[in-house]
């Protein structure tokens, strides 16, 4: 799939979390953390996700988190 990121109109900084698991763990999740993709959440830290994605799987998943700054 292929997609574009843009950046905020204001200048600042932007992060992207990527999360991965060895099974499908969205049934699992609490509400406030699933959406559909590129889908603004209705949370106040990426932390709330990895915390629920980390309880889903016991720990087992992988995270990559891309930050981009505009020049």
């Amino acid at each position: 799939m292929r997609f574009q990121i843009v950046m905020n109109p204001k200048g600042v900084k932007e992060s992207v979390s990527c999360f991965g698991a060895q099974r499908d763990v969205l049934q699992d999740l609490p509400e406030a953390v699933v959406g559909s993709d590129f889908e603004t959440l209705k949370i106040s830290s990426m932390r709330q996700i990895r915390d629920a994605i980390n309880q889903a799987t016991g720990g087992a998943f992988a995270q990559r988190m891309f930050q981009f700054e505009p020049r």
